[in-house]
């Protein structure tokens, strides 16, 4: 009988073998996904939309942009406009002209205003209700950092 208990036991011992390893603390970490850049922090300073006459053909929208981690706006957009497009003002020959950008490019750290005589977004073939709105609203597309819609005052000046 001395036999059978510890032929049982050894039979226990072993059988209890794969819990204790599965259990054991001395385990390697499974390696861990790389992480994933971390999307570019994006601060506005609001501005303003110019106010088109009746019958312009175009307008600009006008803000402050900053990235703490550097990133690129590549478009935008508004049911203001059919189309907004990435615009600066630049100095040829003496006459100053305006140039269209395929991207903006937003240091780390430094602030790019959007401002008359500058950079600015062009809003072409504007609604006609732009001409008396309030507000108006403009998303804005970056490489890294999401998609941002800002309200924006429709003024003047």
């Amino acid at each position: 009988m001395g036999r059978i208990v510890k032929t049982a036991s050894i039979i226990a011992l072993f059988g209890m073998l794969p819990l204790a390893v599965a259990c054991g603390g001395n385990q390697e970490a499974a390696p861990s996904e790389p992480e994933s850049e971390p999307q570019a922090a994006i601060s506005i300073v609001p501005g303003f939309v110019r106010r088109p006459s009746e019958g312009a053909l175009s307008t600009a929208a006008y803000f402050t942009l900053r990235s703490s981690t550097g990133d690129r706006l590549l478009a935008a957009s508004s049911d203001a406009a059919e189309v907004v497009e990435i615009h600066t003002m630049t100095m040829k020959e003496g006459v100053m002209a305006m140039d269209r950008l395929d991207a903006l490019i937003l240091p780390a750290g430094e602030s790019i205003a959007l401002e008359p005589g500058g950079y600015h977004l062009m809003m072409i073939r504007p609604s006609p209700d732009l001409t008396t709105a309030e507000e108006v609203e403009v998303t804005l597309d970056f490489e890294t950092a999401a998609d941002v819609t800002l309200t924006l005052p429709v003024r003047r000046n």
